[in-house]
């Protein structure tokens, strides 16, 4: 159910008047069904024709506007809510966040630009929200052509090439987009061969021999300099240390076997994931999870202390100084962390997976990216995609086996990870899969996830070889615990 659409449109006021029109109409039709809108936040050109005409007609409008922008495109005060930003990208992922889908109409280079970037996610798994194109008065038939010579010309794949949908009337539109089928993942794909036992590639020729390892045998560098902040390490250390301790008793055992160096980066980066964790839930190093009311509001916490720990600058919470500290430290991929942090934006938003490629594609951010941080940190090249896969599925097999252990713990928090899909296959209402007539279908379920984890765990067993000897031994030690 599509209960908000993200509107992307242009801030100025065009020559012809058939593109304010047609706004306007997106608008007041949005509002007449009961979907809010979600838009630029200026009160100018086709952005303040949507905004006006939403209001009108008692419709939710919420404006997303940097800064820098509230003046060069008047922000609307008449809004529902004006969220203020710091940042294009911190715009873009706000519209991400509370939207169900996307609506692009007629404007400049910033409307190619979200609409590229929401379809360009799409495709890569990033969400799986229909990106729609109102192709008002032809005036997308050249971009819709481009979009086909694009796979003609093999750049888009042809089962991505749907991705784009596009009508010439909002409500035909609207009708496409409440259809949509997210295109299958490579999570899924590779779900498909692992349950039905097609064999992964493993060994020599693929990535064997081909491991290059970065030296993190040395010694730390130094802070940045220009002022952007001095850090105590061994301070840092020892709150992790005392952070995993605290959080999981098995992954502190499991630590223990790595060299000292790799095991103080891990221990720095469990501090930033238990920190995050708990301030996305409400807890405190794990316990009773609680729903929170403030999700969306941790969730731009978490955003901020991790943006600026990644730039160097101190925030004064040593979890976070001591996670600037290990990626810059390993180099690792400032990608993995965005991604972890896409994981907490659905539960923020109550997301429910409808699909398996659904559920893997959450397991992927919520741990499988961890996976491949922990990779990195251990030794491994950033661009060895092969390796990085296997620690990628160690993740999705430890998420996959909270989810089984989990199912009753979440549902006190409102939270369900089981796909609609196998709820609906199994004949139980969504909502009511804890009700004690339906547990023997429910441990049907549990063992699907279990068979799941342990063909991940199996996978991801095949590239411990490329890690350093103690690393494999403490992976391996942790995959067994």
């Amino acid at each position: 159910m599509m209960k908000r659409l993200a509107v992307y449109c242009g801030s100025a006021t065009p020559a012809d008047l058939t593109y304010i029109d047609a706004a306007r109409h997106v608008g007041r039709t949005l509002a007449q069904r009961g979907i809010g809108v979600v838009y630029g936040g200026g009160r100018l050109g086709l952005m303040g024709a949507v905004a006006d005409a939403a209001l009108e007609a008692g419709g939710e409008v919420i404006g997303v506007i940097p800064e820098a922008l509230v003046g060069a495109e008047v922000a609307h005060r008449g809004c529902t809510e004006l969220h203020v930003v710091q940042t294009m990208h911190q715009r873009k992922q706000s519209f991400t966040d509370l939207s169900d889908g996307f609506v692009t109409i007629p404007g400049g280079v910033g409307t190619m630009d979200e609409l590229w970037e929401a379809i360009s996610w799409a495709q890569l798994g990033y969400h799986n929200k229909p990106v729609g194109l109102l192709n008002v008065a032809g005036f997308y038939d050249q971009l819709i052509g481009f979009n086909r010579q694009m796979v003609e010309a093999g750049f888009i794949r042809p089962q991505h090439a749907g991705i784009m949908i596009h009508d010439d009337s909002i409500e035909g539109l609207l009708e496409q987009m409440a259809a949509y089928q997210p295109h299958e993942t490579i999570f899924a794909i590779k779900a498909a061969r692992l349950l039905n036992n097609i064999p992964l590639p493993v060994g020599g020729g693929v990535w064997g021999g081909h491991v290059r390892f970065m030296d993190l045998t040395g010694p730390p560098p130094a802070p940045p300099a220009g002022g952007r902040g001095e850090w105590n390490r061994p301070a840092l250390v020892a709150h992790a240390r005392d952070s995993i301790a605290r959080g999981s008793k098995s992954f502190a055992m499991a630590s223990k076997l790595f060299d000292r160096v790799t095991r103080e980066r891990a221990w720095l980066l469990y501090a930033w994931c238990r920190k995050c964790d708990d301030i996305a839930d409400g807890q405190d190093h794990g316990g009773t999870m609680r729903g929170v009311a403030d999700g969306q509001a941790r969730l731009s916490t978490l955003r901020v202390l991790t943006d600026a720990a990644l730039r160097g600058e101190p925030t004064g919470d040593p979890a976070f100084d001591g996670f600037g500290v290990v990626m810059r430290e390993c180099a690792i991929p400032h990608r993995y962390a965005h991604d972890l942090l896409e994981g907490f934006a659905l539960d923020a938003r109550d997301w429910r997976p409808r699909s398996e490629a659904d559920m893997l594609r959450y397991c992927y951010h919520v741990a499988g990216a961890v996976g491949c941080m922990m990779a990195v940190l251990m030794g491994v090249d950033p661009e060895d995609e092969a390796t990085l896969d296997r620690a990628c599925d160690l993740g999705i097999a430890f998420q996959l086996a909270n989810i089984a252990r989990d199912i009753s713990e979440d549902e006190l928090a409102d939270r369900c990870y089981l796909p609609v899909e196998w709820l609906v296959e199994m004949d139980m209402p969504p909502g009511e899969h804890m009700k004690p007539w339906l547990r023997p279908k429910l441990a049907i379920l549990g063992q699907r996830l279990a068979d799941m984890a342990a063909a991940y765990e199996d996978s991801a067993r095949h590239g411990t070889g490329a890690l350093p000897a103690r690393a494999g031994w403490a992976v391996l030690a942790a995959a067994g615990i």
